[in-house]
């Protein structure tokens, strides 16, 4: 009975707990919470329209176009970086008053706001709200930094951090996007080095080398360069205008060898075309560089300089055949000899994987083949690439009389909305002096490739054959 008696009691005391903290501690605010920080302006980031920043000695000036692009207004007129005023207007919404020091108008000496390091003044679009902002000396623990509103007596104390948000250059707040394009916009590329032109159109989604050969491009060389020019970024800005300097009988752009530049890239946008124009090498290793459209002189990443001046064969695609094995059809091997094709079967069950990859000798008499063999044929084709190219090959002598095998492909056009559309290559090998090399179609040159991997494929192809 004792023991019972003292379990009841224990079961009593945990409902009474239990009841004073649902009714209780649940309904009573929690003894942690810090009531937010006073945000100092009343106002939306996207709301402002225009910020006038001084700091050490300098004033810059930035307003907002009725299209809402950002523009620098002083000391210079030019674009602004998007990403770098947002940031700006963003931060200046937000900030909050970690402590207020003084309510009323006091001595501004103490506490550096006499003569301020940083001022900011910023207006809406409407012009309904407009004040600036006052940073002072940083606060003795190192945390804040002192600072107050034109309009108001209030001293406060704010995240120290401020002073590397407003503290900028123009060149910090200024657009440097070397050309103005967008770059999956491009259809057309030229670009010019000594004297030589390289050229490429975008075909169908696809690039190709029109200049000084027609052969296949490197799709991701060709839109990496592209991308270059596109995302590309100043890295100082050299002069405003150099057209301006210095004797007018002399001309400027010769001191960085933008008079007659050692290369030059020009991209198409439909009608539009936009230039580069790349000079000598400035003291610090970057390139003095100019956009044709613009009369800004800046200099530019040594890397931007050294994709454009690429050799023409280093823009050649070096797959031997754009085939993949899922959607190749029928391929032919044709050696000196003996011709073999080889194609995949038709089959109304388009559910069934194993049917659908079902290849057959058709030439030179009809056979099945081990899915594994085909597989290991496709794959050995598919993956064949130029080690490096020559620019003619009639030097070696290789010509239709010599060639070593002759390899076409029929496969799926996987962009056609018609699914029975098939696309047709043609790589011809030949053999000499312990080197192997390839030519895709009619192209210019030929592709050196390892002998091995050849070797290895068409040992596939002849085991195949009757």
């Amino acid at each position: 009975m004792q023991g019972a008696r003292s379990t009841l009691i224990m079961f009593v005391v945990f409902l009474g707990l239990a009841s004073y903290v649902y009714f209780v501690e649940l309904e009573r605010s929690p003894a942690s919470d810090i009531p937010p920080n006073e945000q100092l302006f009343d106002v939306e980031a996207e709301s402002i329209g225009a910020i006038t920043i001084s700091a050490d000695g300098n004033e810059i000036s930035l307003s907002k176009t009725d299209d809402g692009e950002w523009k620098l207004t002083a000391p210079v007129q030019a674009r602004a970086d998007t990403t770098e005023v947002s940031s700006m207007t963003t931060r200046l919404a937000s900030i909050e008053i970690n402590r207020v020091v003084s309510d009323e108008l006091v001595d501004l000496e103490p506490f550096g706001l006499s003569a301020p390091t940083i001022q900011v003044f910023f207006r809406t679009v409407d012009s309904s709200i407009e004040d600036r902002l006052l940073i002072g000396k940083m606060t003795p623990t190192g945390t804040d930094r002192y600072a107050k509103l034109e309009t108001s007596d209030r001293i406060i104390m704010v995240a120290s951090g401020l002073d590397s948000t407003f503290r900028k250059t123009s060149f910090d707040l200024r657009d440097k996007t070397i050309l103005d394009i967008e770059a999956l916009d491009v259809d057309r590329l030229e670009v010019e080095v000594n004297g030589s032109t390289i050229a490429f159109d975008k075909i169908d989604g696809d690039w190709r080398m029109v200049d000084p050969w027609d052969v296949r491009a490197d799709y991701s060389t060709v839109q990496g360069l592209v991308g270059r020019l596109s995302n590309g970024q100043m890295r100082s800005v050299v002069s405003e205008n150099p057209l301006n300097d210095g004797d007018e009988d002399v001309d400027p752009l010769d001191a960085y060898g933008l008079s007659d530049p050692a290369a030059t890239a020009t991209v198409r946008t439909g009608s539009a075309t936009a230039t580069l124009r790349i000079g000598n090498q400035a003291p610090d290793g970057t390139r003095y560089a100019k956009d044709a459209s613009r009369s800004l002189l800046f200099t530019i990443a040594e890397s931007i300089s050294v994709d454009i001046e690429r050799e023409a064969r280093e823009y050649r695609d070096k797959n031997l055949f754009a085939f993949r094995p899922f959607n190749a059809r029928r391929i032919e091997v044709a050696r000196p000899d003996i011709i073999t094709a080889f194609e995949k079967a038709e089959t109304e069950n388009v559910d069934d994987d194993e049917a659908k990859d079902t290849w057959r000798r058709i030439e030179p008499s009809t056979a099945n083949i081990e899915r594994t063999d085909m597989d290991d044929l496709l794959a050995k084709l598919s993956n064949l690439r130029a080690e490096s190219f020559i620019d003619a090959r009639s030097k070696l002598g290789l010509d239709d009389s010599n060639v070593l095998a002759t390899v076409t492909v029929q496969y799926e056009d996987l962009v056609a909305a018609d699914d029975a559309t098939l696309l047709e290559e043609r790589v011809s090998l030949w053999r000499t002096d312990d080197n192997t090399y390839a030519v895709h179609g009619d192209e210019s040159g030929a592709a050196i490739v390892n002998t091995q991997s050849v070797d290895e494929a068409l040992e596939i192809a002849q085991a195949q054959e009757p």
